[in-house]
């Protein structure tokens, strides 16, 4: 609902504001807050394996003046962003040599800018110096590596739920009222001409959509509709805890069971078509609760072969030459 009242905001005063989701100066981009987002529905899980890395690594941390090198909460941020960076290819040594420098380079920037134990000003040589080498000794040779043997396994499932939030995230930044920013120029082909292609948002008519059966509460869908056209945004979230039954991808009847997207009761119950697939999906009564002649549509055919939807209703013409 916070989305959507947002979104109907943005739409009525700021229709033409940038939707950004990195920038030049992001921290941390948004395929990597994609993973990390990804731990939130696991928090006794994480705490589990953050608590035994803490164990595991505890003899690789040095005497810095006061403190150790690492720092618990330093280490923490490590880890976390370790999880969000680790290349989707199989490393090799060289590979993972680039790692640890791009980690070293990384956490200096970090633990500098936090000014709880070095800064720019007044930089702590024995503690960045600590840091440097607990990254070293983290990404030792994968042979012989008690923590990444725990690792590995639990970040290629974080990363996997990752890639679908980021399917999500993009679907609907590219859907929701504004103006997309995408980073680093058009990475897709594209085929757009500047007028009218780029001024179909700007008019169209922004609708909420709920969905309602089993698996209600991992669906934000919406619609935009301008004149006779009606475009649907359908996007799963918490994969996490939608795939914790053993699913290795959000699809079909067997993760979604009897969910369903309700349609606006004045949309037409005609069919659609997927944008990214090709397929053609029907409509279907709503549940007798919903708004009299209301439509809609089943999750699991709307996510049948992909994890994120672009529908756009088919209309049917009256054929003229019968008449």
């Amino acid at each position: 609902k916070a989305f959507h009242h947002l979104n109907q905001e943005r739409w009525r005063h700021w229709p033409h504001s940038l939707l950004a989701t990195s920038t030049h100066d992001n921290k941390r981009s948004e395929d990597v807050r994609a993973r990390i987002n990804v731990i939130s529905e696991m928090p006794r899980e994480w705490n589990t394996r953050v608590t035994r890395w803490f164990r595991l690594n505890r003899a690789k941390r040095s005497k810095a003046d006061e403190d150790f090198a690492p720092a618990h909460d330093d280490e923490y941020f490590l880890y976390q962003t370790l999880l969000g960076v680790w290349p989707l290819e199989d490393l090799d040594e060289t590979g993972l040599s680039f790692l640890r420098e791009r980690l070293q380079d990384y956490m200096l920037k970090a633990i500098r800018e936090a000014k709880m134990r070095t800064s720019w000003i007044n930089p702590n040589a024995a503690y960045e110096a600590g840091v440097k080498e607990f990254i070293d000794k983290l990404l030792g040779s994968p042979d012989r590596n008690p923590f990444l043997d725990d690792f590995l396994p639990f970040q290629k499932r974080v990363a996997r739920l990752g890639l679908f939030n980021s399917l999500s995230q993009a679907l609907l930044k590219c859907t929701s009222p504004g103006v997309p920013d995408i980073y680093q120029g058009q990475e897709l082909w594209d085929f757009s001409l500047v007028d009218p292609d780029n001024r179909y948002f700007q008019h169209g008519e922004y609708l909420p959509l709920a969905a309602r059966g089993t698996n209600e509460d991992f669906i934000c869908a919406h619609a935009w509709r301008y004149e006779n056209d009606l475009i649907i945004a359908a996007a799963p979230r918490w994969f996490a805890t939608l795939m914790s039954k053993g699913s290795t991808s959000p699809l079909g009847a067997a993760v979604w069971h009897d969910t369903l997207i309700i349609l606006p009761p004045e949309v037409p119950p005609a069919g659609f078509r997927n944008l990214f697939t090709g397929e053609r999906i029907a409509t279907t009564a709503a549940p007798e609760e919903e708004p009299k002649q209301a439509s809609a549509l089943r999750a699991a055919d709307v996510f049948a072969n992909f994890p994120v939807a672009l529908l756009r209703q088919e209309l049917v013409k009256a054929d003229t030459q019968a008449l």
